[in-house]
């Protein structure tokens, strides 16, 4: 079971997650986390991309949804995804 994340923050983003109060949030993943422990999940950083806001927000949103199709990570039996993905905040 998959969730799929592209930031421009990593280390950020992994930190917010391992937060309690992340835990309160109503998203599958924040479930998942309060039903299994933060411990429970593997960490993995699946590519890097340089270059300008405008650039790496386009190469963010397109790789977002392209693992979360690939890994059907937005299909509750196979991940945490809530969406398609794409068009997120750079955060």
């Amino acid at each position: 079971v998959k969730y799929i994340l592209a930031s421009n923050k990593e280390k950020l983003r992994f930190k917010e997650h391992s937060k309690k109060e992340f835990y309160k949030s109503t998203t599958l993943f924040a479930k998942a986390i309060r039903k299994y422990g933060f411990d429970k999940f593997e960490y993995e950083v699946l590519f890097r991309i340089y270059g300008s806001n405008e650039d790496v927000r386009a190469k963010l949103d397109f790789f977002e949804k392209y693992y979360i199709s690939k890994f059907k990570s937005n299909i509750f039996q196979f991940g945490y995804n809530m969406t398609d993905g794409g068009k997120g905040s750079l955060s």
